[in-house]
């Protein structure tokens, strides 16, 4: 199903009051859980998934490859292999031994399944150690021992009372091992990963995508092989154990980050909770929609929302619901340029040019505190096309404004603010330097240097130091 507003990308929320399904664009994101309201209507969404909206998995083995390789991990890869390699080794084959390697595995597995945690829930990108080290998952690699335990009693029964039954569950279970990590993390419960049932439930939720989650991780278990078998015969000793735990760590970590993902892209299919904010972020980051991103320093909330429920309410023609919450959101967010630019399109559309006015007085003068020499320049052009006999009132606004003004099509404006100062702010104390920079656009953008001359000589009176020195120069030159 496909978004009303954004045709080319698909829905993930549907309103059965109006019969319109919305991509998470359209969708304000201040709810949490799948707790969302229609924008036009207030009744609470159907959620539809996001397994069709976002990347799918396949396409983003890029990011699982690389999710190893940041400095902290890398360390923490290296220290773990260190400590097997150099420690417990040494046990060789006793008691103390099993227990170590027990315990090693269990950390492993701990530190896998964190990840593969922290991704299904939408993070994607790795934060920081102590983040991934403080998730808690039960210790799921115990619960995943004992899982495989059951299910070899299991086959172990079934091969006893029909070999052919025993040797269908075998296969089922060799091809449901994925399915038993992804049931871990979504119900962290022995006894469901151990049951045949949920694993085939979990199967048919991924669907055909499934199988391709089963190649891969057969293939990250046979580069793990094929790595141990190389670390082996070129390194020697010790170094060799170093090198294959490093391999094995690696693929480990690469391969529950991916079913982490799997996850989060199957999370409505399999019934896990994600929390809607990160939703929101990972599938503008890693979807297919074709939305304008947000810039960081433009990412409130209640902006966000505002812009977003605006641009529903103007296609569906509610104006004055569009107005009202744009100014509820320019309440909260004064210096979000992009709450000012739709108060515009929609001041225009119904004809508000006067409004137009009240926005852009308000807005210049912020705008050249944050020296935003183009946007300065395209909101007073958009007012001036529906307002052609509009100045701003702040003489500041206006100096920074002309000084904006440096191409050849802008100059004839320039000159007309600048009128507009001499003629209401005679006293303003940068009429002297404005004049010699207009005076330089009109020799050098239109070649008009007797123009320019006659500006020269009218503020040079009012000039002093090395500016009037300057100008004496340059009108020199001109002449």
């Amino acid at each position: 199903m496909d978004c009303k507003y954004h045709p080319s990308v698909n829905a993930t929320w549907y309103c059965s009051k109006c019969d319109v399904a919305f991509c998470v664009d359209c969708v304000p994101s201040t709810e949490q859980g799948s707790f969302v309201r229609c924008s036009l209507c207030r009744t609470y969404l159907e959620p539809l998934g996001i397994s069709q909206s976002v990347t799918p998995f396949w396409l983003n083995l890029g990011q699982f490859f690389l999710y190893p390789l940041n400095l902290p991990m890398m360390l923490l890869v290296f220290g773990l292999s260190l400590v097997y390699s150099m420690f417990i080794v040494s046990f060789g084959l006793s008691l103390v031994s099993l227990l170590l390697h027990l315990v090693w595995f269990a950390i492993v597995y701990r530190i896998s399944f964190s990840i593969m945690e922290l991704s299904a829930h939408g993070e994607q990108k790795f934060s920081h150690l102590g983040k991934l080290l403080a998730t808690r998952n039960g210790w799921s690699y115990i619960k995943l021992l004992c899982a495989t335990a059951l299910i070899g009693f299991l086959v172990y029964k079934a091969l006893m009372w029909s070999l052919i039954l025993g040797v269908l569950l075998t296969l089922l279970f060799i091809f449901a091992y994925p399915a038993v990590n992804i049931i871990l993390c979504v119900d962290r419960s022995l006894f469901s990963a151990a049951n045949p049932f949920r694993m085939i439930e979990v199967i048919y939720s991924i669907g055909w995508s499934y199988a391709i989650v089963f190649i891969f991780v057969v293939l990250f278990s046979l580069s793990t092989s094929f790595s141990m078998d190389l670390m082996t015969s070129i390194f020697p000793g010790k170094l060799a154990i170093l090198m294959t735990n490093m391999f094995f760590l690696y693929f480990t970590f690469t391969m529950y980050k991916m079913l982490g993902y799997v996850v989060f892209q199957y999370h409505y299919e399999l019934g896990f909770s994600v929390n809607r904010s990160q939703i929101n972020q990972n599938v503008k980051t890693h979807g297919k929609s074709s939305a304008t991103k947000s810039s960081g320093s433009e990412a409130s909330v209640v902006g966000k929302n505002g812009i977003i429920e605006a641009q529903v309410f103007i296609q569906e023609g509610r104006y004055e619901d569009a107005e009202q919450v744009l100014r509820q959101a320019l309440s909260a967010e004064p210096k979000n340029n992009q709450i000012y630019e739709l108060l515009y399109k929609l001041f225009a559309l119904v004809g508000k040019h006067d409004l137009m006015v009240k926005l852009c007085e308000k807005q210049l003068p912020l705008l050249v505190e944050q020296k935003a020499k183009n946007l300065i320049k395209i909101s007073y052009f958009k007012v001036l096309e529906y307002n052609p006999e509009y100045f701003p009132s702040d003489p500041k606004v206006i100096d920074y404004l002309i000084t904006c003004m440096d191409r050849k099509d802008e100059v004839k404006q320039a000159y007309r603010l600048f009128r507009f100062l001499k003629e209401h702010h005679i006293d303003y104390p940068s009429m002297a330097s404005l004049s010699f920079y207009l005076a330089k656009l009109f020799a050098e953008k239109l070649n008009r240097r007797s123009d320019a001359a006659k500006l020269i000589s009218w503020g040079i009176n009012l000039a002093d130091g090395d500016l009037k020195t300057s100008m004496k120069q340059y009108l020199s030159h001109l002449s």
